[in-house]
């Protein structure tokens, strides 16, 4: 009976911890696609990431205080471990948008396409719906688009990933407009999180 008691609490003890870091890596993807990017920012990149890996080390130490067995200890620590470090070392901003890009490019080129033949219905300003069809996986801040256009063929279009406070974004940007590619590769020189993808294709946060 004691071994089963046991082996009960080790199964709950190890389903209890894996739906915590699942329910943190997903935590994380909502705040790159909210406006609450600043939040990410604080808890993601602000933090030292080392100091975080304190936290499992802390839990495996009071599991063995309370003398829990040795095993179940480290398999839970090597469970927090891990998802400790897909959180904070694989699951970057960067790595999110490069997903993100791979997945959507198909849809993104099409919704250019209707860009330039005027095929988006406007919503207002400059700001655009688009169509269920194309809709952009994770379909968080994904169903407009910003379009500014110089004549009919020359569009600089935004697809924002976060739009945050204070007038911040982060968004894919497509553009053919020679003074906006002039005004994107120099952000890109200046280094910071600020990417060329392709010919006319940006990654900026501004």
């Amino acid at each position: 009976m004691k071994i089963k008691a046991e082996k009960r609490r080790t199964s709950k003890s190890f389903k209890t911890i894996a739906m915590i870091v699942i329910a943190l890596i997903l935590f994380r993807i909502i705040l790159h696609y909210t406006e609450m990017g600043f939040f990410e920012f604080i808890l993601f990149d602000l933090i030292p990431k080392w100091l975080l890996f304190i936290l499992p080390i802390s839990f495996l130490f009071y599991r063995i205080s309370k003398k829990y067995p040795l095993k179940n200890s480290l398999l839970d620590f090597t469970v927090t471990a891990i998802g400790f470090y897909i959180l904070y070392y694989i699951l970057t901003p960067y790595y999110i948008d490069k997903v993100d890009w791979n997945i959507n490019y198909v849809k993104r080129v099409k919704i250019v396409s209707l860009a330039k033949a005027n095929g988006l219905k406007k919503i207002r300003d400059t700001i655009y719906s688009i169509p269920d069809s194309l809709s952009l996986f994770p379909f968080l801040k994904s169903n407009e688009v910003t379009i500014q256009t110089l004549k009919d063929t020359i569009v600089t279009i935004t697809f924002y990933t976060e739009r945050g406070l204070n007038d911040h974004y982060s968004g894919f940007i497509y553009t053919n407009d020679i003074a906006d590619i002039k005004k994107f590769d120099d952000k890109v020189k200046n280094g910071g999180n600020d990417f060329k993808i392709q010919l006319n294709w940006y990654l900026i946060h501004d």
